[in-house]
Formats: C-alpha cells, sequence, structure tokens
C-alpha cells in the first residue's frame, strides 16, 4: 500500500487542492474519490496526510463493494502502482486518458482506452486477484457418486 501511496498521493492531493479551491465545484460529485474528498473537507480532518487516508478509504471503499469489476480494477490498478515501473505506466494511462476525456465521456471515448485495456489485462494475467469462492473437496476418503458411478479421489483434491 506505500508503494501505491507515492503514486497515487500526488494526484489525490491535486484533486484535494482543486476542490479546496473551487475549481471542480461545478462538476458533479459521482465518483468515490470526490465523495471521500468532501466528506474530509466537511468533517475538517487534518489536512497532513490527508490524501494517503482518503486513498486507504477508496480502497477499502472497493474492497467493501465486492463487486468483480471494481474489484478488479482496483486491485490492477494498486498493483501497477505498487510496482517497480510504477511512475512510467502511471504516466502512460494518465497521458491517454486526458487525450480521451478532452470531450463528454461515453461508451466510445471508454473504449479508446487501450493501454488501460492492456494495463489492467496484463497486471491481472500476472497477479491472480483473489482466489475467492474457491472450494476443494477434502473429504478423507474422497467422494462417491452411487447413482451416477463417479469416485472423486481425495488425490485430486
Amino acid at each position: 500500500m506505500s508503494r501505491a501511496l507515492k503514486i497515487l498521493g500526488p494526484h489525490i492531493e491535486k484533486r484535494i487542492i482543486a476542490i479546496e479551491n473551487g475549481i471542480l465545484k461545478d462538476l458533479p460529485r459521482d465518483d468515490v474519490l470526490t465523495w471521500h474528498i468532501h466528506e474530509a473537507l466537511r468533517k475538517k480532518e487534518p489536512r497532513f496526510e490527508m490524501a494517503d487516508v482518503i486513498a486507504c478509504r477508496v480502497f477499502a471503499a472497493m474492497f467493501a463493494a465486492m463487486e468483480s469489476t471494481t474489484l478488479a480494477m482496483t486491485y490492477a490498478l494498486f498493483n501497477v502502482c505498487a510496482s517497480d515501473f510504477s511512475t512510467q505506466v502511471w504516466q502512460a494511462l494518465e497521458e491517454k486518458a486526458l487525450g480521451v476525456f478532452l470531450t463528454n465521456v461515453d461508451q466510445t471515448s471508454l473504449n479508446d482506452l487501450h493501454v488501460a485495456d492492456i494495463v489492467i489485462k496484463e497486471t491481472l494475467r500476472l497477479n491472480t486477484a483473489i482466489k475467492a469462492f474457491s472450494w476443494r473437496l477434502c473429504m478423507k476418503d474422497g467422494l462417491t457418486i452411487e447413482d451416477r458411478i463417479f469416485i472423486y479421489p481425495r488425490a485430486l483434491t
């Protein structure tokens, strides 16, 4: 997490400053990061390390959601941020996103995020996200289903 925060911290800090200065006041509050920033500022939380605290809250919120797409995306992006090449990868993602999002965000513009697609897929390929909901048969004598004449020996578990 600390390695990821080195990359994410400055981006979150920029967003905090923009919100504090009213630069983003006309934009809708429709993302988790903006919600957490507004809430922290509303509660007058300490400014010191606010970006790190908000990043941790966003990370926790994404995992609490347990929605597979959100979980996979969050995992992939935090993995990228924690990697040795995170600065270069993050800069490439940012450059492409800024170019794509100059116009309205719609399905067509999202489909143009080829670099993000490659980064996410390759990260998930190299680092399997979660082995959740994976059950194994661990019965001492294996499993026999007599009416189907099926034997599942313990060695296969």
